[in-house]
This record gives structure tokens, C-alpha cells and sequence, in this order.
């Protein structure tokens, strides 16, 4: 289904259409006959350009301005961005009547359409900034996490090239002829393409499911600051249990979501219907009172504390042993370099 770009007497407007054919039929039918149609890629919006999307989109909003003209600003004061290009095709949607969470989901990658169901569906007017605002807290929240693998990375990459710089200079003037240094040339290039791809991928979505997938801690974590901020807009836990599963990738615990909302469907208790090793320490204990209470509330926040320091002390650890990886790499290029060196004197002596 593309997006139009549509020229009526000088006005231009951006329209979603199942097809060229359909947009042409529906003007007709208004009676607009002098129109230029033609097709537009616009390239939803990925993580990082979203958040981007939502701080331009918050900050008129909690200015008091309305919807649109936070819209309206935008496409004229972002040119050529696809801030502008994303703003404009909202704003003309729902000038047509359609809602700001249909035409906002269609625009953002389809790996983020669950947290777009989890924040803004259905969402009113008087409910949406504070529904925008926990969509660009959750999602700025996980790019956190990921920039700080990232940065993790950036000094053990410049130690390691580093070394392999100065292990190669050795190399090359300590060879007799230059086909010699292939081998030395070759394990260079490895060693920097194996460094690039690892990056690429820290940049990726598919860097958070591997780690969703074998990162219990991580996987945990995410799953309880969404469940925690879905409770928080006035979603029933029901709800949020059917919507969650979108959101992951991890076939055992779409599962175990979908078998816990049944559990509760059916009138179990929630001891019985959550998997207990989601609540760890006290926030068992907290669970176990939910079933006398009724108030799960309380044990949802304390397993939601829980695994953030358990996920923070494992992006600690993971921060500490990058650089130390990449010291041992270098210290084994150093090696060599210093042995290339001095091999030839101690031989010599």
C-alpha cells in the first residue's frame, strides 16, 4: 500500500492508498478532475529516528500546542528531513479523518508496531502525551543500553588496530619480499573487517534479539519496564499480556506470555498463572500476597527493580571485559612485533 503525493490546484497533500488506481477513483468521485498523483517511498522511521520524532513531537505538545500544528510546524521547519517528510503525511491522514495511531504506526519500522499497540492504541486525546512520552522513555531506554555496548567497544577497537599497525610496520621491515607479507596483509583485513561487522551489528536491530534471545537478564528486564509503563497508561494486565508478545522475539517467552493471559483468563491465582522464576527474591513473596490482596501492582514494580540492577550489573561486567579482550589481542600482536625484533639478536648473541 504506497504513500501518494497528491496536487490539487496548486495545494499538495500525502495520502495513504491501497493503490494509485484508488486515489484517483476517490478524487474523481469528489470531483476533482485537474490532480497529479504520483507514488512516494517514505522509509519508516527506525529506533533512533523515532525518538528523534517523539522529543520534536513532546516538546510542542507540552507547549500547548494542539496535535496539528505541532505537525504543521515541523513539516515546514525540518526540510528535507524525514522528520518533515513523516510530519507532513501525518498531519494530512488525520486532517482526513483517519486517527493519529493508525497513520503514526504505518511510519515506523514494523519491528516497533508493538509498542506502538502497548502506548498509543486507542489512545484519546487527553491520554496521548503522556502515552507518547512512555513510548520514547522505553524506546530511548533500550537504545541506552545498546550505546553503551557501543562504547564499550571503541577503545579495545583503537588498542587492537594499534598493534596490529605496528606488528605490520614490523613486518614489512623486516621482509626480504613483499609476497611475504600476504599472510601478515590478510590477517590485517580480517582482523579490521571482523571489528566493522561487530559494530555494524551493535547498531542493528537484530544486535537486540541475539541479545533478547540468549540474555535472560536483558529479556526480563525489558519485559517488566514495558509491563510496568503498559499498566501505567490504564491498560488492564489482560491486555498487556496479549500485546507484550509483539514486542519479543524469543519464542519460550511469547509462550509463557500467552499461557500466563489464559491462566488469568481462566481464574487462577497469579501464583499460579505467572512462571515464578520472573519474580525473583522478595518480589515472590510480593506475588505470593497478590493472591490475598488482589493488588499485583506491588510485586509487578519490585521484580521491575530487581532485574534492572541485575541487567545494569551485567552491562557492567560485559563493559569491563571488552577492554580487557581487547588488551590481550594486543598484547599478542605486541608480542610478536617485539619477537620479529629481537629474535634476530638473541640469535645473534
Amino acid at each position: 500500500m504506497p504513500w501518494l503525493s497528491i496536487e490539487n490546484n496548486g495545494v499538495k497533500s500525502i495520502r495513504f492508498y491501497p493503490s494509485l488506481e484508488s486515489a484517483y477513483l476517490d478524487h474523481f468521485n469528489q470531483k476533482k478532475w485537474s490532480i497529479k498523483i504520483k507514488e512516494i517511498k517514505i522509509k519508516p522511521l527506525d529506533s533512533k529516528q523515532l525518538i528523534s520524532f517523539l522529543s520534536e513531537l513532546l516538546k510542542g505538545l507540552e507547549a500547548g500546542l494542539k496535535l496539528q500544528e505541532v505537525l504543521t510546524y515541523l513539516s515546514h521547519n525540518h526540510k528535507k528531513t524525514k522528520v518533515s517528510l513523516v510530519a507532513h503525511a501525518i498531519n494530512d491522514e488525520i486532517s482526513m479523518g483517519v486517527p493519529f495511531n493508525t497513520c503514526f504506526k504505518a511510519l515506523v519500522e514494523v519491528s516497533l508496531h508493538g509498542y506502538c499497540d502497548l502506548f498509543i492504541q486507542n489512545s484519546t486525546s487527553e491520554q496521548l502525551i503522556q502515552n507518547l512520552s512512555l513510548l520514547h522513555e522505553q524506546i530511548a531506554q533500550l537504545r541506552s543500553w545498546i550505546k553503551r555496548l557501543q562504547k564499550s567497544l571503541i577503545y579495545p577497537y583503537f588498542v587492537i588496530q594499534l598493534s596490529l599497525i605496528i606488528w605490520l610496520a614490523s613486518s614489512f621491515l623486516n621482509a626480504v619480499e613483499l609476497i611475504s607479507l600476504l599472510p601478515s596483509i590478510s590477517l590485517y583485513v580480517s582482523i579490521t573487517c571482523t571489528q566493522f561487522i561487530v559494530f555494524l551489528l551493535f547498531q542493528s536491530s537484530l544486535m537486540i534479539n541475539l541479545t533478547e534471545n540468549y540474555y535472560q537478564a536483558f529479556r526480563l528486564n525489558k519485559l517488566f519496564s514495558l509491563l510496568k509503563a503498559s499498566l501505567s497508561t490504564g491498560n488492564h494486565l489482560q491486555n498487556a499480556l496479549t500485546l507484550l508478545p509483539k514486542n519479543f522475539s524469543n519464542p519460550k517467552l511469547k509462550d509463557e506470555l500467552l499461557l500466563t493471559y489464559y491462566h488469568l483468563r481462566l481464574g487462577d491465582s497469579y501464583l499460579e498463572s505467572f512462571p515464578t522464576y520472573w519474580f525473583p527474591k522478595e518480589s515472590l513473596l510480593a506475588l505470593e500476597a497478590s493472591c490475598h490482596s488482589g493488588d499485583i501492582i506491588r510485586a509487578i514494580e519490585s521484580a521491575t527493580h530487581i532485574h534492572h540492577q541485575r541487567w545494569q550489573a551485567s552491562l557492567a561486567i560485559v563493559e569491563k571485559l571488552c577492554p580487557i579482550i581487547g588488551l590481550i589481542i594486543a598484547a599478542i600482536f605486541v608480542s610478536k612485533t617485539l619477537t620479529s625484533i629481537y629474535l634476530p639478536l638473541i640469535n645473534i648473541g
